[in-house]
């Protein structure tokens, strides 16, 4: 089976997708992970077709979190490298667009009290 695999970190453009898509040989998979801002337009007739597949993957599964738990818990990983910006709900906007922007160590935080 021939496969092809997207990563896309917050895309705002499917091309890459559908490039990787268009790329498959008939019944070829097209496995997705990481986000996107834009809908996918995909031909259903053509995909039909050719017999593709697509998956969907949420980055981590509940045993990968639970991993990163158990780290946290024996101190292999230290939590004081991360930022963490708080709002409250009075600054939901705020919250909003700090989240947007904020880089990868980084975390944003809705009090809701």
């Amino acid at each position: 089976m021939h496969k092809a695999l997207d990563m896309i970190g917050q895309s705002n453009s499917a091309h890459s997708t559908m490039v990787a898509l268009n790329s498959l040989n008939p019944n070829g998979q097209l496995v997705l992970m990481g986000s996107m801002l834009t809908p996918l337009p995909v031909d259903y007739n053509k995909l039909l077709l050719n017999n593709w597949e697509i998956k969907g993957n949420f980055m981590y599964t509940r045993d990968d979190y639970l991993a990163l738990v158990d780290m946290v818990k024996a101190g292999l990983i230290d939590l004081n490298k991360v930022e963490v910006t708080s709002f409250g709900l009075d600054e939901i906007e705020q919250g909003i667009e700090s989240a947007k922007s904020n880089p990868m160590l980084s975390n944003t935080v809705l009090k809701l009290g």
